[in-house]
C-alpha cells in the first residue's frame, strides 16, 4: 500500500506530459501538480486548479477546454454528475459545466489562493480522493489545455528571468 505522501509519477504517454502532485511545502495547503519540475496548480479542499494564466480570458479559455475532460472523467469514474461548488461566485468568474457553477476563476488579488500565480482557475473535486487518482486526472486535464498552459509556462519563465520570450499568437 502506498503512503499518502508518496509521490507518483504515471509513465508518460506519447503527446502527453509526465505530470507529478506532491505535497505542498505547508502540509495544510494540499499538493502542487508539477509539469515537469513546473509547479502548474494545486489540489486542495476537494479542490483542483491551474494557475499563471496572463488574464481571465486566458484562465477562462483553459477551464473551457478542461470542463469536457472534467464531465467525461466524472461519467466514467464516478457514474454521475460534477460536483457543484459550494460557495456562491460572481457570475464572471463562473466555471460552468452543463450549466451547472463546478468552479471559479480566481484573479492575482484574490486573497483566498495567495500562492496562485497570476490568473487561474478551479473546480471542485469529490472529497478523499487518492492521490494517483488526481494525478490520473491531473493528466488528462492537463492535456486538454496543453496549449493553454505553454503559454502561461512561458508567461512563468520570462517573469522570472528565464530566457523564453511569449511568441505571438
Amino acid at each position: 500500500m502506498r503512503d499518502i505522501g508518496e509521490t507518483v509519477t504515471p509513465p508518460a504517454v506519447e503527446g502527453r506530459a509526465t505530470i507529478e502532485v506532491r505535497p505542498a511545502a505547508a502540509s495544510t495547503t494540499g499538493y502542487v501538480i508539477l509539469d515537469d519540475g513546473t509547479p502548474i496548480g494545486w489540489v486542495r479542499s476537494a479542490a483542483i486548479g491551474f494557475d499563471g494564466f496572463a488574464s481571465a480570458a486566458a484562465a477562462s479559455q483553459a477551464a473551457a477546454r478542461a470542463t469536457p475532460e472534467l464531465l467525461a472523467w466524472y461519467r466514467t469514474r464516478w457514474l454521475g454528475e460534477p460536483i457543484p461548488w459550494l460557495e456562491p461566485v460572481e457570475e464572471d468568474r463562473r466555471v460552468e459545466c452543463d450549466g451547472e457553477v463546478v468552479g471559479r476563476l480566481v484573479h492575482p488579488d484574490d486573497a483566498s489562493l495567495p500562492a496562485a500565480e497570476g490568473f487561474a482557475f478551479e473546480m471542485r473535486l469529490p472529497t478523499g480522493l487518492w492521490i494517483g487518482t488526481c494525478e490520473a486526472l491531473c493528466q488528462r486535464l492537463v492535456h486538454a489545455m496543453r496549449a493553454d498552459l505553454e503559454r502561461a509556462d512561458v508567461r512563468r519563465r520570462d517573469a522570472r528571468g528565464g530566457q523564453c520570450v511569449p511568441s505571438a499568437g
